[in-house]
């Protein structure tokens, strides 16, 4: 009975063990998110990089290696802690065997949430005025440096921050 007083040094001894475990899990925590990248910034789409990777691994044939020649490298996406900012761009003329085709860019922003992070990935659902929201994984090169890879893809497209 006595090891159940709350007068006893083992109770209060328990009492600081716990105190002490919960403060370590607090600053745990704490520290894991501030581990994540930031997506805060104007990021632009790497030509550059994209092709570099993709040439390398995604297995493109001629054809998709060539529109995606024409298509890299133009956008471009401002983040804040909550929205996006997909920067619209002058529509696009490519070509395709022969034909011309036009990709539109338009201006839109929308809300998005990191759903998780570590101190190399951001996952984001995006919340697009169209359709459903895009649950989308950011793996981050370095603190200007990110790809994303349609979900069962091989292809890459890299972006770096501008600003």
């Amino acid at each position: 009975m006595y090891i159940l007083s709350t007068n006893t040094p083992f109770i209060n001894k328990l009492g600081v063990t716990i105190k002490l475990f919960l403060l370590f899990l607090f600053l745990m925590f704490s520290n894991q998110s501030l581990a994540c990248p930031s997506l805060v910034g104007t990021w632009q789409s790497s030509k550059d990089l994209s092709m570099e990777y993709n040439l390398k691994y995604a297995g493109f044939n001629e054809k998709i290696i060539k529109i995606k020649e024409q298509i890299y490298g133009i956008l471009k996406l401002t983040y804040t802690n909550e929205s996006i900012h997909a920067h619209g761009a002058p529509t696009q003329k490519i070509t395709v065997e022969g034909k011309v085709f036009e990709i539109k860019f338009e201006d839109l922003t929308f809300d998005y949430q990191v759903l998780n992070c570590s101190n190399d990935m951001v996952t984001t659902k995006e919340f697009y005025p169209y359709g459903e929201p895009l649950v989308e994984s950011k793996y981050f090169i370095d603190d200007d440096t990110y790809w994303v890879s349609p979900e069962g893809k091989k292809e890459r497209e890299y972006f770096v921050r501008i600003q």
